[in-house]
């Protein structure tokens, strides 16, 4: 055991040390690693996420519900949002607004286009609603975000 190797007082004792580390790592991994018919299903569980993650990508600006992308899917509803939610971290519906803001995050790059335009390019139909989010997730408002980004020199003025 690792405890073992730490009480030894030989020459060798740091190889005795890592040996014994990397024995209990190899345990570990033995112990918490799903069987191999699981790992399959993980696989194909991964690759329905994948695909639903890039679906919507292409259609952020488009009201979407989330049985419109689980039928998309070809997903029951409830199956799809626990499939997403244990895959990503974050239920479809958050996942999709996160997606939404960081497009418009980066479409702020843009002087030209209005933060209006911005959020109904992004699949928010209300600009208030929009700005409220991006303040909340971001910390500033979007042309407070825009203008910080430009003094920053993140963006060409």
């Amino acid at each position: 055991t690792v405890l073992d190797a730490l009480k030894t007082e030989s020459r060798w004792r740091t190889l005795h040390v890592t040996g014994a580390i990397f024995h209990w790592l190899a345990e570990l991994q033995e112990a918490t690693s799903p069987s191999p018919g699981a790992a399959e299903g993980n696989q194909k569980t991964v690759q329905h996420v994948l695909a639903a993650q890039k679906w919507i990508q292409q259609r952020l600006e488009e009201d979407i519900s989330i049985a419109d992308w689980a039928k998309a899917c070809e997903l029951n509803v409830d199956y799809f949002s626990r499939l997403f939610k244990s895959q990503t971290g974050m239920p479809p519906r958050a996942w999709l607004i996160e997606a939404r803001l960081q497009r418009a995050s980066r479409l702020l790059a843009y002087p030209e286009r209005t933060v209006e335009d911005i959020a109904f390019s992004c699949g928010f139909n209300c600009a208030f609603h929009f700005s409220r989010s991006f303040k909340t997730r971001f910390a500033l408002p979007p042309a407070n975000y825009r203008h910080v980004r430009q003094v920053r020199g993140f963006v060409d003025p």
